[in-house]
Order: structure tokens, then sequence, then C-alpha cells
């Protein structure tokens, strides 16, 4: 499986994944690192920008989750 992740979230999560997981990153303005052409899960941390989440879908057409974690702030 290849997993499209947000530059700052791979050294949390790729030490986490099966040894055949394949990792392209992102960073916030789209820019991929590497083909993302058969991804089939994209993780964000980051609130991705109309445009940024439009790179990441032409890139990887293959798509077939998109994972959205927003940490909730304390707010107190």
């Amino acid at each position: 499986m290849k997993l499209i992740l947000p530059l700052d979230l791979v050294a949390d999560i790729e030490p986490h994944l099966p040894p055949d997981t394949e990792v392209v990153t992102v960073d916030v303005e789209g820019n991929l690192d590497g083909d993302a052409s058969d991804a089939e899960v994209y993780f964000s941390w980051f609130l991705s920008r109309s445009p940024t989440l439009h790179k990441i879908i032409e890139a990887a057409p293959a798509l077939r989750w998109g994972w959205f974690y927003f940490q909730p702030r304390n707010v107190g």
C-alpha cells in the first residue's frame, strides 16, 4: 500500500507502518516528493486549502481513502 503523508507527520507515523508500506510526502503547498499515482490513502494533519487538495487528487487518481485529523485546541 502507498500512503501520502504530510511532511510534518512522517517522523511520527512512518516508524509504525508495516514494512511493505510506501510513503510519498506532501508539503502544505501540495508538492509531492514522488509518484503518487498509485497511492491509496491520503492522511492530512493540516487543513488543506482547495488548490492544495486539488493538486493531491490530480496526482493520485487511485486514492480510495482520505483521513483528516484535526487536533482540538485546549481552550480554557
